[in-house]
């Protein structure tokens, strides 16, 4: 029996996240739903916590912690919220103009007050058509 280690990586069964208490397991078959994390309603591969209700996208679970964003200098930082130091002010996605809720995952440069919805990195990507492996964007 042979396993790449990323193809085990990518494959696990039950993750841990730090923006949830409780460990997610992951579902064998695509469903719908509308997923905690990018607040979209789609059929895909999902993370589902068996304690409370609380459901995420695969790729969502699987989002990497700091990216490269094609209209930044410096490299965006994830967050599981809206950051506290921020709340006080609305703020803004930098791609798409709309307001960052207090619940939405962005990535965000906190020196700069830099918002992207998670959703946004890979749209501007995507319409750039700069999506690569050598890329560190997240890829759906």
């Amino acid at each position: 029996f042979d396993l790449d280690v990323s193809c085990a990586i990518l494959d696990q069964r039950e993750i841990k996240l730090n923006c949830h208490d409780h460990p997610l397991r992951q579902l064998k078959k695509p469903a719908t739903f509308l997923c905690n994390a990018c607040d979209k309603v789609e059929e895909d591969s999902s993370y589902l916590c068996t304690i409370c209700p609380f459901w995420i996208h695969k790729k969502c679970a699987l989002r990497p912690t700091t990216v490269k964003h094609k209209d930044h200098n410096h490299p965006l930082h994830l967050a599981y919220s809206l950051p506290s130091d921020y709340r006080k002010f609305s703020q803004q996605c930098s791609v798409c103009w709309k307001k960052v809720r207090l619940r939405d995952w962005v990535y965000y440069c906190g020196p700069c007050r830099y918002f992207v919805h998670i959703t946004c990195v890979v749209i501007s990507q995507k319409d750039e058509e700069q999506l690569s492996e050598d890329n560190e964007y997240p890829i759906s």
